[in-house]
């Protein structure tokens, strides 16, 4: 038995994305009991008085400059510089990652967050001073390490992110029903131009054809606008939230605050992600939270980073779609979940029982990560 220790926790927490809100309350209950959490938001909390012990938490955290123009050298943990590891390293921190990633890929663009060298030595030198690294997946191993130094590439650990865990830490869960979760950023792919004839609705009625009801479950306000409601029957937001997505007043920042008001006031966020056959999404939590309720989910990402997560978590590619989410090839995209639904259905059993088997496979890893934490923390 360990005591319950303090612990500064990085996250971003509370806020428009329902899967940094998950993330946050995730890693709270996998250490209830254990960990004595301080939060700090990623972005907006300045660091200047942290616990002894400090813990950057899941999600993709670990990743550049949302603004490379104007700051290349700024990254998601805005307030960390090189100023503050610095200071971190003369009071002795004890600095530790936990299902940390990052969505920055090799090579990145100006619109996939890329580091500086500024930014890069600031993550080396915090992996280097860390007691332990626990990252999310093997592509963020790999990304990582090109930025290390050889002596500390050993600490990157695979982490599963503790979202898959989430149906053992739901209060309660639905039944599963004949039901497809789906979740597309379409609030500007959506349209008044398009939405009588976007390619969506040839799976939603294929889906149809086959006694599956397909549930729009957003994440973000960026999958929100008054245009999902014209081809989805249900729709899992509030009927508070809908009014004002369809109403004149539909603004996007106020959205923002609002959808963070959502996820506020639901009783318990896990469970919304239970209940269905199966699901389709393009966002990692609309992957793995239906995965930790064993519901075949077929993965849509466009980011390189993210693709490998399928295997490294379920050791099997068919959760990853052929074609990601791409505005652009929406027909292609469409072809391919209806192809990949019939497979799905064919050998939903198989499946079940291959995630469950898997979900095993991570629980056994992250039993021995938190004991790794845990022993050592000051």
């Amino acid at each position: 038995m360990y005591k319950t220790m303090k612990a500064s926790l990085l996250v971003y927490g509370p806020c428009s994305n329902a899967g940094d809100v998950l993330i946050h309350q995730t890693i709270e209950k996998l250490f209830e009991g254990q960990i004595d959490f301080r939060y700090h938001h990623i972005r907006k909390d300045k660091l200047e008085d942290t616990e002894k012990n400090i813990i950057i938490g899941p999600g993709g955290i670990l990743s550049g400059s949302y603004t490379p123009e104007g700051n290349p050298n700024e990254w998601l943990i805005r307030h960390l510089t090189q100023a503050r590891v610095e200071d971190w390293k003369k009071k002795g921190k004890n600095v530790s990652f936990f299902g940390t990633g990052t969505n920055t890929p090799l090579g990145a663009n100006i619109n996939q967050k890329p580091f500086s060298k500024v930014s890069e030595k600031i993550i080396s030198d915090l992996i280097s001073m860390s007691s332990g690294a626990f990252v999310r997946g093997n592509y963020d191993r790999m990304r990582l390490q090109t930025m290390c130094q050889s002596a500390d590439v050993s600490k990157l650990v695979f982490q599963p992110c503790p979202s898959v865990f989430i149906d053992s830490m739901a209060a309660s869960a639905l039944s599963k029903a004949d039901k497809i979760a789906i979740n597309f950023p379409f609030h500007n792919s959506l349209n008044e131009e398009n939405y009588k004839n976007h390619p969506i609705r040839k799976f939603v009625d294929y889906a149809s054809s086959c006694g599956l009801q397909c549930v729009f479950s957003p994440n973000h306000t960026q999958d929100v606008n008054k245009y999902i409601f014209e081809i989805f029957k249900e729709v899992d937001l509030s009927e508070e939230f809908t009014s004002f997505v369809c109403s004149s007043e539909f603004d996007y920042s106020i959205g923002q605050l609002k959808m963070e008001e959502e996820w506020e006031k639901r009783e318990c966020i896990f469970s919304r992600y239970s209940g269905y056959r199966f699901a389709f999404g393009a966002r990692l939590h609309s992957f793995l939270p239906f995965m930790a309720f064993e519901t075949p989910t077929l993965f849509l990402t466009g980011n390189i980073a993210r693709k490998p997560m399928p295997i490294d978590y379920f050791n099997n590619p068919v959760y990853l779609a052929k074609e990601g989410f791409n505005p652009k090839k929406m027909e292609k995209v469409v072809d391919g979940m209806i192809e990949r639904l019939n497979y799905f259905i064919k050998n939903e059993a198989k499946l079940v029982s291959e995630i469950r088997r898997e979900k095993e496979r991570l629980w056994e890893i992250t039993e021995l990560n938190k004991i790794r934490l845990l022993s050592n923390l000051n």
